[in-house]
């Protein structure tokens, strides 16, 4: 059962255990919600298990400075269910290496996170309004798969890490203020570079879908965060450019396809992507 999101509020009756493929979360007082289904991650095909140890609070969270719109729930792995341990514990995060969260865009607009917008309403951490300008800020129309997902990229400034698949062939990444979210695509980031070995200390997670037929026995795994900056290249000097630098790499392998076409670098740390 889900009681509060406050971490103010938090006790020992909101510590929670998350196991396997799909969670599911009960309303505790007004039963007429909807249950709430949670997953871990999931790509095309597959489907992974909540990591081992995932024990702990669920929480709202707005970043300081940041647009409202860019609040999310996520859940915080703490040692015990004493709420005492909450600042002592970390995020659960994805394999991209963002932490997992169901952020207020994706939320706002669908009826099957009414139990969640009913807490959230009822704690006074968001209002009718925001909910409403949530649902209302993408600037794509609402058919199945337009929108923002729960594992959609959202940025609100520069700066501000997002995850990336190495073998994505398209990456869309919304655009956030304080009242739109304007989808923008990156092609092909990494297409030259591969990982096998998933990122979970060699511990496999990721499971084929019973009709996944077509797909390879391994899930695709291997991650970058990334970040946009401006751009401080002399040849963009005067001109409002912007760059993507790499912050991190996760589990980065390359597979052998031949000899990569001149100007294609390997994607380093720090450094920025090149094609």
């Amino acid at each position: 059962p889900l009681r509060t999101l406050d971490p103010k509020n938090l006790s020992s009756e909101d510590f929670v255990v998350l196991h396997g493929q799909v969670m599911v979360v009960k309303p505790v007082h007004d039963l007429s919600l909807p249950l709430l289904h949670l997953t871990y991650y999931q790509q095309t095909g597959y489907k992974c298990d909540f990591p081992k140890g995932t024990q702990g609070f669920f929480y709202w969270h707005s970043e300081p400075g940041a647009p409202e719109l860019m609040a999310q729930v996520r859940f915080r792995i703490t040692e015990s269910e004493d709420q005492a341990t909450f600042s002592s514990g970390r995020d659960l995060c994805l394999p991209t290496g963002v932490p997992w969260s169901i952020p207020l865009l994706t939320m706002a607009p669908q009826k099957s996170y009414e139990l969640l917008q009913s807490i959230l309403l009822s704690e006074g951490l968001v209002t009718q309004a925001l909910l409403k300008r949530a649902a209302n800020a993408t600037t794509t129309p609402r058919r199945k798969g337009a929108g923002p997902g729960l594992h959609s990229n959202f940025v609100g400034r520069f700066g501000e890490p997002f995850g990336v698949s190495l073998q994505a062939e398209a990456v869309k990444v919304w655009i956030t203020d304080d009242s739109t979210a304007l989808s923008v695509g990156i092609q092909t980031p990494f297409r030259l570079y591969h990982s096998h070995r998933p990122p979970y200390e060699g511990e496999r997670r990721c499971r084929r879908n019973a009709n996944a037929r077509s797909l390879p026995s391994d899930p695709p795994t291997g991650f970058a965060l990334v970040q946009f900056e401006r751009s401080t290249l002399p040849e963009h000097a005067g001109s409002r450019t912007v760059v993507l630098r790499i912050a991190k790499l996760i589990g980065l392998r390359k597979v052998d396809i031949g000899p990569p076409p001149p100007g294609a670098p390997e994607p380093k740390e720090g450094e920025l992507v090149m094609q």
